[in-house]
């Protein structure tokens, strides 16, 4: 847990010198290609995560993803498996498992890094406060992806479809969005974004919001349909557990602040800012369902809506605190909360000890 935490810290500093570097308040693109020193460190922060991630022999589903790997078959790769729930990730494995190794540490790697060239690749190109992004990508996407690797692939993916879709490229938007549903079909519910990217907080997210209340108040429709996509749950499924309230109470912060935010975000006309303000709100009411419902469930469509936020929930503290006085403290404050339930998220309130092992790493040396 230590070692997760120091690398949490230690990427941050780094990804601070970059902003600083950077002027600041600019994405590191734009000076990525001319600064050799700011490329060493940002290819430094990519390394020592992927590193982390891909060395791990344990946490969450990995030794489940590990035991799937050894049983495939490796020379039985179909192109018609893409038509089936999840089927591209399961070509993908055997890919890996026919052309570089049967050994599945490679499937960890090369998924490590493929998330992390991708999720900060996509921040690097859009954040203007690097580092504030970067923390909040390792606490959040950075371990989700090390629990759940089909949708953090197809999470990744999904980012190339809304980088195209803001570039007006909506075929391969399409394009991009369809291959991520290989991967995990329910990303299939991103195909509303080009609803949600003119305005913040206007009647087209409450309808859908509404859509998703009609489609829970009929569970047993709504989980025949979905079950033709993946998983088939049940509604015994569905109830049996709830969310951590510490954790909606935190996630109802930057909606919160947004909500009193949202003329000026409106009238920045940032595409990326608004569509991601409305997947902010979204996910936050798919979380608050786990309040009532299987948190497993719910919590993990709505991180399908999580794919801007590290880039997204800074600009909104930006646009919220710009004229206050008080406007570092307020960013001080926000950060300090998400720190406390950060750890005891992490240490599951305190029973985890900090200086437990999660990730039982394999040595390099």
């Amino acid at each position: 847990m230590l070692g997760l935490f120091a690398l949490i810290m230690f990427c941050t500093i780094i990804a601070y010198k970059i902003q600083i570097r950077t002027g600041g308040f600019q994405t590191v693109r734009i000076e990525l290609h001319r600064n050799p020193q700011i490329k060493f460190m940002y290819v430094l922060i990519i390394f020592i995560v992927t590193l982390f991630s891909g060395l791990r022999t344990t946490y969450n589903d990995t030794s489940t993803y590990i035991y799937a790997y050894t049983l495939l078959d490796k020379n039985d790769i179909r192109i018609n498996e893409l038509l089936e729930p999840y089927g591209g990730f399961e070509i993908y494995q055997k890919l890996i498992k026919h052309y570089v190794s049967e050994n599945p540490q490679a499937l960890l790697i090369i998924t490590a890094v493929i998330l992390n060239v991708i999720f900060i690749g996509f921040i690097g190109k859009y954040s203007v406060q690097f580092a504030q992004s970067i923390y909040l990508y390792l606490t959040g996407l950075y371990i989700f992806g090390m629990a759940g690797m089909k949708q953090a692939l197809a999470i990744a993916f999904s980012l190339f479809a809304i980088d195209n879709m803001l570039r007006r490229r909506y075929i391969r938007a399409l394009l991009w969005l369809a291959f991520a549903c290989t991967f995990h079909p329910y990303i299939i519910c991103l195909i509303i974004l080009p609803l949600l990217k003119k305005k913040a907080w206007d009647k087209k997210t409450a309808i859908i919001l509404l859509f998703v209340i009609i489609c829970l108040s009929n569970l047993d429709t709504f989980l025949a349909l979905t079950s033709t996509v993946g998983k088939d749950y049940t509604v015994e499924e569905i109830t049996s557990s709830t969310v951590n309230p510490m954790r909606v109470l935190v996630e109802s912060m930057p909606i919160i602040i947004s909500f009193m935010a949202r003329r000026r975000i409106n009238g920045s006309q940032n595409e990326l800012l608004i569509l991601g303000v409305n997947m902010s709100i979204i996910r936050f009411f798919f979380i608050a369902i786990g309040l009532f419902m299987n948190p497993i469930y719910f919590a993990r469509v709505g991180t399908y809506f999580s794919s801007v936020s590290a880039v997204i929930v800074p600009l909104t503290l930006m646009y919220a605190f710009q004229d206050l006085k008080e406007s570092r403290i307020c960013y001080l404050g926000y950060y300090f909360l998400y720190t406390v339930y950060f750890i005891l998220d992490t240490t599951k309130l305190g029973s985890i000890g900090v200086f437990t092992d999660l990730f039982h790493h394999i040595s390099i040396l």
